[in-house]
C-alpha cells in the first residue's frame, strides 16, 4: 500500500497562495495548524515529510522545518541545493533534494522512517501535482483566507480541486480569520460535495 501523500495550503477567496514568492499573510493559528498537521505521526519513530519547491524553501524564514523530513524538488538549480544542504549547519533534520517530482516519491516509498507526505507549495509544485499525480494525492488540507483582500501573484488550480476531492461538511470548520477545509481524493469516496462551501 503506497503512503499517505497530501496536499497542505493556504489562499485567499480567489485561490491567490503568495505574492513575489512569500506569503502574504502572517496567522499564527493557521502556522500552528500547518505545523500540526505536518508534525503529527500514528507510528512511533517515524516522521512526515514535506515535499517543496525552490523558491519555497528558499521563502523559509527558519530552514529546514524541524521534525520533518524536508524534500526539494528543482531541475535547474539542483547542484547548487544539494551544495547548500550539504552545508547546513543544522544536521537534525534531514533535507534531500531531487530533480523530479517522480524521483521524489520512489525514495519516499523506500525510507522507512517517513509515515506520510505533504505537498506545501509553491504554485508551480501544487499544479504539477494535481496535473501529473492527481490519483497519487489522497487527500487535501486547505484553509481559505478570507480576512482581507490579499493581492497574490501565485495561485492554485482550484478547478481541478473541486473536479477531484470531496469537501463533507463535518471537515470544514470556520475560524475567525480563515477557514480550514480537509478533502479526501473523489476515487476514495462514494458520497461527494462539488462545490465550495457558501
Amino acid at each position: 500500500m503506497k503512503k499517505n501523500l497530501s496536499i497542505i495550503v493556504a489562499s485567499t477567496l480567489k485561490y491567490g497562495i503568495g505574492y513575489d514568492n512569500k506569503l502574504c499573510w502572517n496567522i499564527p493559528a493557521e502556522l500552528k495548524y500547518f505545523r500540526h498537521i505536518t508534525t503529527s505521526c500514528l507510528r512511533e519513530n517515524t516522521k512526515n515529510c514535506i515535499i517543496m519547491g525552490k523558491n519555497t524553501w528558499y521563502s523559509l524564514p527558519k530552514a529546514p522545518l524541524k521534525n520533518r523530513v524536508n524534500i526539494i524538488i528543482s531541475s535547474n538549480d539542483y547542484d547548487k541545493i544539494a551544495k547548500e544542504i550539504s552545508e547546513l549547519t543544522d544536521k537534525t533534520t534531514t533535507v534531500y533534494v531531487f530533480k523530479t517530482i517522480e524521483d521524489a516519491l520512489i525514495y519516499i516509498e523506500s525510507d522507512d522512517i517517513i509515515e506520510s507526505s505533504f505537498i506545501i507549495g509553491g504554485a508551480q509544485l501544487y499544479n504539477s501535482f494535481l496535473e501529473k499525480h492527481i490519483k497519487d494525492i489522497k487527500s487535501i488540507y486547505w484553509s481559505i483566507i478570507y480576512d482581507k483582500d490579499y493581492t497574490c501573484d501565485k495561485f492554485i488550480a482550484s478547478n481541478v480541486i473541486y473536479n477531484h476531492f470531496s469537501f463533507q461538511k463535518e471537515d470544514i470548520i470556520i475560524n475567525d480569520k480563515y477557514i480550514s477545509m480537509y478533502g479526501v481524493n473523489k476515487n476514495n469516496l462514494n458520497s461527494i460535495i462539488d462545490e465550495p462551501p457558501d
